[in-house]
């Protein structure tokens, strides 16, 4: 009779799915709309799989963006960017195609949020600030662990570079 209950109770529990179960509840949704620079779509599970995610918000049109934007493809590269982190860009092109060339211009490695998407707009609430380039490192709880503003003053990008490096060689 214990087994007949023990079995009944856990039977009536939901089981949990992989998407459930994963880490970065509030990326969970943007996950479902990610793009490479060709424009096509990216599995989710690389967003959802690593610890740290860096949120970068840029455009071609933003000369200081051209700037940062070679440094940091130097640093996904060498620092273990795919595996140990993933990068999500968030753009502030006004088009499509704007964006996915910026990419394919910049050599970026990483994923981007489908341009848009109904996530910018929060995305940029969220892990943004006044302007750009702004990048946001969170951690797998969707919490931002360093940003391109530190109570209301802009730091910049370079900073969070910084920071996450020296987090990174720690571990």
């Amino acid at each position: 009779m214990k087994y007949l209950l023990f079995v009944l109770l856990f039977s009536a529990l939901p089981l949990m799915s992989v998407e459930e179960s994963a880490t970065h509840p509030y990326l969970k949704e943007a996950a479902k709309a990610l793009v490479d620079a060709d424009g096509k779509k990216v599995d989710q599970s690389r967003l959802l799989a690593p610890k740290y995610v860096l949120v970068y918000f840029s455009a071609h049109w933003c000369p200081p963006c051209r700037a940062f934007t070679p440094k940091l493809v130097k640093f996904y590269n060498e620092q273990g960017g795919g595996t140990k982190f993933e990068l999500l860009f968030v753009s502030s092109d006004r088009d499509s195609a704007k964006m996915l060339g910026y990419m394919k211009d910049m050599t970026m490695p990483w994923i981007g949020l489908r341009f848009g998407s109904s996530k910018t707009a929060d995305f940029k609430r969220t892990y943004g600030g006044d302007g750009i380039p702004c990048l946001t490192l969170i951690d797998e709880n969707d919490k931002p662990v360093f940003t391109s503003y530190v109570d209301g003053e802009y730091v910049g990008p370079e900073v969070v570079l910084e920071q996450f490096s020296t987090l990174l060689k720690a571990k």
